[in-house]
């Protein structure tokens, strides 16, 4: 789990280059995924997403950062290598076509 402050509060960016070859990391190729990639907001209402059961309480100091309700998608498809990256309003009205995979610059 991430949790940090985008450097562009409108986008977001989760690290997710793959190499599984065990060669050097190829950023042109494209990649098969099995990745569960889930987001949380700080703005969000208590409709949006589902619930996160964190059984047993965290401690308190943990809270602050641990997401009340998340959204998630599963990619197990071939996708271009990269990171994968969200605008910040495409996750609010919860649309997953709008996730981009995008590589390093």
């Amino acid at each position: 789990m991430l949790w940090y402050q985008p450097l562009d509060p409108e986008r977001l960016v989760m690290p997710a280059i793959d190499c599984h070859t065990g060669a050097v990391l190829d950023l042109n190729a494209d990649v098969l995924t099995d990745h569960w990639v889930l987001f949380g907001s700080d703005h969000t209402d208590a409709h949006w997403g589902e619930p996160v059961d964190y059984g047993k309480q965290p401690r308190r100091h943990l809270l602050e950062f641990l997401p009340s309700r998340v959204m998630g998608w599963h990619f197990d498809d071939s996708l271009p290598n990269g990171d994968f990256a969200f605008a910040h309003d495409d996750l609010l009205q919860g649309d997953p076509t709008r996730i981009e995979r995008i590589r390093p610059a």
